[in-house]
């Protein structure tokens, strides 16, 4: 028996709010924004929990204002330069 949880954090409504972020970023290739909102889909269509999905949305739209590449195009290369600049930018608590 599957019970419903109560979702105390409102992810849904942060979600929606993401979502159009992601839309309305001028610095993500028109490219990323399909992907990661076909991803997102594909997340919420296989019953992803909201939370999980805050997460994946959080971080696929960070890496793409920093990658400036399309996805498909990117190599190891560029990831490692991305994990890098998020390293760099870490406060002392260990947060970007």
């Amino acid at each position: 028996m599957e019970t419903e949880q109560l979702d105390i954090h409102n992810f849904d409504h942060k979600n929606d709010l993401l979502k159009k972020r992601v839309v309305n970023d001028a610095s993500l290739l028109p490219s990323n924004k399909k992907y990661i909102l076909d991803f997102i889909n594909f997340c919420e269509a296989k019953g992803n929990r909201p939370a999980t999905i805050n997460k994946d949305l959080h971080s696929l739209w960070y890496v793409g204002r920093h990658l400036k590449k399309d996805f498909k195009k990117c190599v190891k290369e560029d990831m490692v330069k991305v994990c890098g600049a998020i390293e760099g930018q870490k406060d002392k608590k260990g947060k970007p």
